[in-house]
């Protein structure tokens, strides 16, 4: 996978949590599906992704401590209204993301070996795998939507 189809990725996932997003309050997003998570955990939680892919990309994670980033958006998916960032909040930042690691998808060698959870493996697969795992996220937005306006 190249540079381009992972930045298409990319903002095709950013697109659909937009979406689902819009215009929701964040008592709505902090709304849990039954025992399991809410939206704005999602949303922290593929921020918190991005984070980790920017700091693999060696690109500034400037604005947002990643290690500080799961107690403020809930651990084990269940949300912790009284601890969470605006969703807003997490948007913004989750926007920012974007423009930093397309730059960096762009200027950085895909084909190079890094060290993963998974064990060695080319850069550009080991994105290419964070985006299906965001696009698994994106999708539970439509949910998360759905459950906040009912």
């Amino acid at each position: 996978m190249n540079a381009n189809e992972l930045t298409d990725l990319l903002r095709r996932n950013l697109n659909t949590i937009k979406k689902n997003a819009d215009s929701l309050s964040d008592e709505q997003a902090n709304c849990q599906a039954g025992q399991g998570a809410s939206l704005n955990w999602t949303v922290g939680h593929v921020l918190a992704t991005r984070m980790h892919l920017l700091s693999l990309l060696k690109l500034s994670t400037e604005g947002l401590d990643i290690a500080a980033l799961p107690p403020l958006y809930g651990t084990k998916t269940h949300p912790d209204a009284a601890k969470a960032l605006p969703l807003a909040h997490l948007l913004e930042q989750l926007e920012l993301t974007q423009s930093r690691l397309e730059a960096g998808l762009q200027s950085s060698d895909l084909t190079a070996t890094v060290d993963s959870p998974f064990g060695a493996k080319p850069l550009g697969d080991l994105i290419n795998f964070f985006m299906w795992h965001e696009g698994y996220h994106a999708g539970q937005t439509v949910i998360f939507r759905h459950l906040a306006l009912d």
